[in-house]
């Protein structure tokens, strides 16, 4: 997606409109502004952000991808940061779909950009089918392979350690004491390995 980002950015008017926001951990990214009139897109160059409705994580997002994109204006959904820091382009949501419609390069990466959010959207919908332990076990992996990092073990990845029991419950959708319980089954079947609060799988 990071050829995305940078199709709207080279376009002066755009950029000259666009805002770099440089976050904290805890910062929320509203997709509306306070007076409702207009609706913001949000390009990560840098963090992982998580998608939230309510107290529910529907997904999480990294560098060089979009928030507010892709939006049900039923469902109020916001960002929030999850690194320490996060740099993101603040724009308007208006101003990026008239630049998209004006290109054909545009409206094929526009095009990728929609497979990439409805892929991992149905990836989560399967999984939330499945019972407790595997949708925890295969959300790790899933994870795993989209955030983690190589270990020194050939296959294994560890996940950043922002993805706590408190994140990681919501995300699934179970408490989080169900979530301590899970993974300490997850351990003992030697599906996972927990050390100090990191997640280590193999993918």
């Amino acid at each position: 997606m990071k050829q995305f980002l940078n199709f709207l950015l080279e376009d002066r008017m755009l950029l000259g409109k666009s805002e770099k926001l440089i976050l904290n951990k805890g910062d929320r990214l509203m997709l509306e502004s306070n007076d409702n009139q207009k609706k913001y897109v949000y390009g990560i160059t840098e963090g992982i952000i998580s998608l939230n409705r309510k107290t529910e994580i529907l997904d999480f997002l990294g560098t060089n991808q979009f928030l507010g994109l892709v939006s049900d204006e039923n469902s109020k959904v916001h960002g929030e940061v999850l690194t320490l820091t996060a740099t993101v382009w603040r724009l308007e949501l208006h101003d990026v779909l008239s630049k998209v419609v004006q290109d054909d390069t545009g409206l094929l990466l526009f095009n990728k950009h929609l497979m990439n959010v409805c892929d991992n959207l149905m990836k989560k919908a399967s999984i939330m089918r499945l019972n407790s332990t595997n949708r925890l076990l295969i959300s790790i992996r899933n994870l795993a392979l989209r955030f983690g990092m190589a270990s020194e073990h050939e296959g294994v990845v560890t996940l950043p350690c922002l993805f706590t029991h408190k994140i990681l419950s919501d995300y699934i959708g179970v408490q989080k004491s169900t979530m301590i319980d899970l993974l300490n089954k997850l351990a003992q079947n030697e599906k996972i390995v927990c050390s100090r609060g990191v997640i280590s799988v193999h993918v």
